[in-house]
């Protein structure tokens, strides 16, 4: 019988494993788009992916070896699409540990065999024609499939370094996984709308999964070039708002550092306004020890409130011309009717793992730390 700590490792295996694939299945889809540039493409529709006359099905099995019973879902999902559709070419795109990259055209005695009693269900004419239009691709692994879509982002897009591709990469990724989610006539994308997603970014989550891929230095230098280098003064004079996890926070002192830090690289009089900083999961008495030693340092911010303990006043904090950073609580946020041009999300593994819809529509990157945060907006 297995121990509860056997049965928990291979569900967490199974997870692991699961996720790989589900991963896997969207970076061949971005690879389509990007060679089929002209092309519409439709992702979890029918099958994985289509586009044109292809439908394709994609599997990433590293933990297993090759064999006629491990595709035999797929193909039979494939067949039955094939019988509803009989124009398109189906592809069976996967990966198997010990099979060299190559096409395969099963014959008529091996699809039986796949089959199994399944192959009951289906005509002789059928199967016969489906095998005119049917291909299983076998393919690279997921390092070596990310490595080549890294190299075909930079070839795209002209980008000078595989950080920049990663970081290409990663906006494109998280777009893909938010239309995924939508229903399902509604799950297209072409390389025209992969060039607007890159080039108007709302939306992006850089996470743990790259770090086997670059540094930490690396990352914050690729973050930092993107989203955090000034290029022109702020003239139309938009406003900003930074999100600060701080779950992680056991000093006021880096949150002094951020609020100085925000307050001068952002704030110029008549000019450009002040940031406005909210701090998330951080103790009410982390926030007024710094709140006390800005005070001390002669720091001007404003919060919406006349004293310590005042009630939160809205108008206060939004007509506020003079203070160098605002500080706003979360839940605050759109209650200040206050259009921001740039909202950037720092945010801990936790939090962007999590379904709270609050941190939709904004830039979105984890971190491990406010220290971070402070080394990737100070340079």
């Amino acid at each position: 019988m297995s121990s509860v700590r056997e049965v928990l490792h291979l569900t967490l295996d199974g997870a692991y494993y699961a996720l790989k694939g589900y991963i896997y299945q969207f970076d061949s889809s971005i690879l389509v788009i990007l060679e089929n540039t002209k092309s519409v493409v439709w992702i979890e529709y029918t099958q994985d992916i289509a586009f044109e006359q292809y439908v394709i099905q994609v599997k990433h099995r590293e933990s297993k070896k090759f064999s006629l019973s491990l595709i035999r879902t797929a193909i039979i999902q494939l067949l039955e699409e094939f019988i509803r559709n009989p124009d398109k070419t189906y592809w069976l795109r996967c990966y198997f540990p010990d099979k060299p990259e190559e096409l395969w055209r099963p014959h008529i005695s091996q699809l039986n065999q796949i089959l199994g009693s399944d192959g009951n269900r289906f005509s002789v004419d059928h199967k016969a024609e489906f095998l005119r239009h049917f291909v299983v691709a076998f393919s690279v692994n997921f390092d070596a499939q990310f490595n080549r879509l890294l190299d075909k982002l930079q070839e795209s897009f002209s980008l000078r370094t595989k950080d920049e591709a990663i970081l290409y990469h990663s906006i494109i990724r998280a777009n893909l996984f938010q239309i995924a989610l939508k229903e399902k006539q509604r799950r297209q994308i072409s390389f025209d709308i992969v060039k607007r997603i890159v080039k108007d970014s709302e939306v992006v989550i850089f996470n743990s999964s790259y770090r086997h891929h670059l540094t930490r230095e690396r990352y914050e230098s690729a973050v930092r070039k993107r989203y955090f280098a000034e290029r022109s003064p702020n003239s139309d004079k938009f406003k900003r708002l930074f999100v600060i996890d701080c779950v992680k926070e056991k000093d006021h002192s880096n949150l002094v550092r951020l609020a100085n830090l925000l307050g001068r690289k952002y704030y110029k009089k008549n000019k450009s306004p002040a940031p406005y900083i909210s701090f998330v999961n951080a103790p009410v008495d982390l926030v007024n020890a710094m709140k006390t030693q800005l005070v001390s340092d002669g720091f001007r911010f404003c919060d919406g409130t006349f004293f310590h303990g005042d009630e939160f006043h809205s108008d206060l904090l939004v007509k506020d011309e003079v203070s160098e950073v605002k500080f706003i609580q979360f839940d605050y946020i759109d209650s200040l009717g206050v259009s921001f041009a740039t909202k950037y999300y720092f945010l801990g593994e936790d939090a962007l793992r999590g379904d709270d819809d609050r941190y939709i529509h904004a830039t979105r990157l984890e971190i491990e730390d406010v220290d971070q945060v402070i080394r990737i907006v100070e340079r």
